[in-house]
């Protein structure tokens, strides 16, 4: 579970930006004293195109990948993955920052690293078990390790094996490393998808095929509820004719020789039989057994709103965190409004998922302060300055009246995060172009 997460140096995120889940009380203050505050399930991040909200999740996602890929991915002599503030000289020179706090088997622990372009400068990782004070499992910097006495195992062993430009975390996750496995776990059990990312492609037939009932009864229950005209989604294999199945071959046959990957399997011959999975969906129709439609005879709303939903059923199924770029895109306001409400009704959620998205639906602030879709500490703004840097604030800075009309407030620019549209300067351009 998601508590907190803290950046800096990225992308439009130059100066350290936070983004908290801890739920606060009506002055911003945490609502528990606890050794483990009380979260919310959702958060929201509003704002003007550009002002950085991709930016926020995409940090999000590069944090996740360089724990899991750093040392089995990254080039041994590439350098690391990092994408820095390019808008002044000053920040090629200032280490990117990543930091996270999460619940590990209900214990709060806080991971971090800084890195630049060549190598790892820093990472940590402490606990705070029973609500204690810190305790450090290990620290990592340019004079070396060192390991606390909470963190048993081949710790030694393992950072002959890490790389300069390669987490320590992630090198320990590769070799098995059995308390840091469960951090590392939970790390990357933060997932971002972006919609370039998306897989809208019939592969989803093959992610499903092999599915039990309990999967597809789920399924077709968030099918129905969509209401996209889709009675039922249900895969089968389909058998190549002789001209598809020869293109298959020669494809397989090419795609070897190019990549040298013998991990492929062996080319199918020219008479045997090739089975490729496929989605089906059957309409409503005015046939008593419903017309059956392929993939791309669905919309792209419909594609997209696919593709999201075994995404939806992981974190609901193992309580992970889900990180969604622009939400309202290709979906109806009604249904993205559906999977932020399913991720705050506990009878759905029964694992603690949480869902962090982007949007430009303002509608989502209706109602807020009056039980409506978000609460005020569930809604977060972004804003770019006059040099390029993103500010990220959550609505909880902020103290509006009880019946204030906060859609209107936002749009009007009483939080900021709204775009400064110069309609005179367009008059102007025209007006010179009619001369």
């Amino acid at each position: 579970m998601l508590l907190r997460f803290r950046v800096a140096n990225h992308r439009s995120l130059r100066d350290e930006q936070e983004l908290s889940l801890v739920a606060v009380r009506g002055r911003g203050q945490p609502k528990s004293d606890g050794p483990v505050p009380d979260t919310v399930r959702v958060a929201g991040i509003f704002g003007a195109n550009a002002s950085g909200k991709s930016n926020v999740l995409h940090a999000l996602g590069c944090l996740r990948d360089a724990v899991e890929e750093s040392h089995t991915r990254w080039p041994a002599l590439g350098g690391t993955r990092r994408d820095r503030f390019l808008l002044d000289a000053g920040s090629a020179e200032e280490p990117t920052v990543f930091e996270v706090d999460l619940l590990v088997d209900g214990v709060r622990h806080t991971y971090g690293f800084e890195i630049d372009d060549s190598s790892v400068l820093a990472e940590w990782l402490y606990s705070y078990p029973n609500g204690s004070r810190r305790r450090m499992l290990f620290e990592r910097d340019s004079s070396g390790f060192t390991f606390g006495r909470s963190l048993p195992g081949r710790n030694r062993a393992i950072v002959a094996m890490t790389r300069p430009n390669s987490l320590f975390l992630s090198a320990a996750a590769s070799n098995q490393h059995e308390i840091l496995l469960r951090v590392f776990r939970a790390v990357t059990g933060v997932s971002p998808v972006f919609h370039e990312g998306l897989d809208t492609s019939p592969s989803l037939a093959r992610d499903w095929l092999g599915e039990d009932d309990d999967f597809f009864d789920t399924v077709n229950a968030w099918v129905r509820v969509a209401d996209v005209g889709i009675g039922e989604v249900s895969v089968s294999e389909k058998v190549l004719g002789a001209d598809d199945r020869e293109k298959t071959r020669v494809l397989i046959e090419a795609f070897r020789k190019i990549s040298g990957d013998d991990s492929l399997d062996d080319v199918p011959g020219e008479s045997e039989e090739i089975r490729i999975p496929e989605l089906r969906f059957r309409h409503h129709s005015a046939s008593s057994t419903g017309a059956f439609l392929g993939f791309h005879q669905q919309s792209s709303g419909t594609r997209i709103w696919l593709a999201v939903l075994p995404l939806l059923l992981h974190a609901f199924n193992h309580g992970l965190t889900l990180v969604l770029d622009e939400i309202d895109s290709s979906m109806h306001p009604a249904l993205s409004s559906t999977i932020i409400a399913a991720f705050k009704d506990p009878e759905i959620n029964r694992t603690g998922a949480q869902l962090v998205f982007s949007t430009h639906d303002v509608s989502m602030l209706s109602g807020l302060l009056d039980g409506g879709l978000l609460a005020r500490d569930e809604v977060w703004f972004t804003e770019k300055d006059r040099e390029g840097a993103t500010s990220l604030y959550p609505l909880s800075d902020f103290h509006p009246r009880a019946k204030e009309n906060l859609e209107r407030g936002y749009l009007q620019g009483r939080y900021g995060a709204v775009p400064f549209v110069d309609e005179q300067e367009l008059r102007l351009v025209f007006a010179a172009k009619g001369d």
